[in-house]
């Protein structure tokens, strides 16, 4: 199966067995735009990024941050390689849960084991890839909803070493641009809020968030966006207004950049799937 990338959630499995057609290593020499929260079920995959390269095996649960340059294959000495994966970009309220006790390669890991909590997790990711996969108007919604309690379940089971690793001043920013969606307050005005530089805030939010402030903001922007065209009868022009975009045509293009689609062809592919499934 061929996956896009273009959208807020995808949600696969990968059988990799020695000699079959996913038995060919995947690179990734720029990373990815969003999160990917990956699962091993069966064997042995060995993971390569700037650091040097670690082995996964089964119970191991993975994050790897966006813009992370990474690839991976099955082991050559395991005869398979068998993985759940969701790419995703998270909710804002969503970032103190998702830095994890990194290894020395840059990914974040939870070694489960034939634990109670692989299993629950593994059911959840089976819940995800088939929520995501039903392709109506709640489908991406649902999958949400399964991910956040994957990922919370990953922070339950290292909630003691988890305590408060997020800077407290980049959730603030998050937070008042969450609330501000509209607002083109600049960094500078952001890091004055927060004591800090402009050039120390950058840092700090690509540090912590894996991407640039204003990439972030855009994110959110488009999110909300598309609850406007699914819940409202506003206008393109109205809605680009309300999430911060004084010419809808430029909204129009930043959209199809994240979405794939037009606003209005958004707007039009919802609705139809919703009347399917009535």
């Amino acid at each position: 199966m061929c996956f896009t990338f273009d959208s807020y959630l995808v949600a696969g499995f990968t059988p990799i067995k020695k000699g079959n057609c996913f038995d060919n290593p995947i690179y990734r020499p720029e990373g990815m735009r969003g999160f990917i929260i990956n699962l091993t079920v069966a064997g042995i995959g060995v993971i390569t990024t700037n650091n040097g390269e670690f082995l996964c095996k089964k119970g191991d649960l993975l994050i790897f941050p966006p813009d992370i340059i990474h690839h991976y294959a099955r082991w050559e000495r395991s005869d398979r390689w068998e993985h759940y994966w969701i790419y995703f970009f998270p909710r804002p309220f969503w970032i103190t849960w998702l830095n994890w006790g990194q290894n020395d390669k840059d990914v974040g890991i939870l070694s489960l084991g034939d634990s109670d909590d692989f299993f629950n997790i593994k059911a959840l990711f089976i819940e995800t890839i088939q929520r995501f996969s039903q392709n109506n108007h709640l489908s991406e919604a649902m999958a949400m909803n399964t991910l956040e309690r994957i990922i919370l379940e990953g922070v339950y089971c290292q909630s003691d070493t988890l305590e408060s690793k997020k800077d407290p001043r980049i959730k603030e920013i998050c937070d008042y641009l969450e609330s501000n969606i509209e607002s083109d307050v600049s960094i500078d005005e952001l890091a004055e809020q927060v004591f800090l530089s402009p050039s120390r805030l950058s840092h700090l939010f690509k540090s912590e968030m894996g991407q640039t402030l204003n990439m972030w903001r855009e994110s959110q922007r488009i999110t909300k966006a598309k609850i406007l065209l699914q819940t409202s009868s506003n206008s393109i022009s109205d809605i680009a207004s309300l999430i911060g975009y004084n010419d809808p045509f430029y909204f129009s293009k930043i959209f199809k950049r994240h979405c794939g689609s037009s606003p209005s062809s958004y707007r039009t592919n919802y609705f139809t799937s919703n009347k399917k499934i009535k």
